[in-house]
């Protein structure tokens, strides 16, 4: 589980890096992709909670190497859990990192930019 773990992480990077270097993405992708964010934020929920009840019963407290692990997975999956949250409620945007503009004027004026764009877009549909 935890190699899965890690796999799971570095597609993550991944895919970031995809979305920043402008791969494109289709809208129906993009709908899967919040489906698929919503079902995997329940299931950690569950999974927190799973492991909180596994960690009353006697067996685990009395095997400090099964407890400490329980631990140690219910808190990893906890802090993604809350992770997805906060990244769910914040904005993305695509640029090219190699983008000469960008680069000499920074993240700001990216940002910026991107607003600009987004504001122009959303006025025109």
């Amino acid at each position: 589980m935890i190699q899965l773990d890690s796999r799971k992480h570095i597609d993550i990077c991944l895919t970031a890096m995809e979305v920043l270097e402008g791969e494109g993405m289709l809208s129906e992708e993009k709908e899967g992709l919040v489906e698929g964010l919503r079902e995997h934020m329940e299931f950690e929920a569950g999974s927190v909670e799973r492991a909180d009840r596994m960690l009353r019963n006697v067996w685990a407290k009395e095997n400090k190497g099964l407890e400490e692990l329980l631990r140690k997975l219910r808190d990893d999956e906890r802090r993604h859990h809350e992770t997805l949250k906060r990244l769910a409620e914040k904005p993305f945007f695509r640029f090219d990192p190699r983008d000469f503009v960008v680069v000499m004027r920074g993240l700001k004026f990216a940002e910026e930019r991107y607003t600009h764009q987004r504001d122009r877009l959303e006025k025109a549909e």
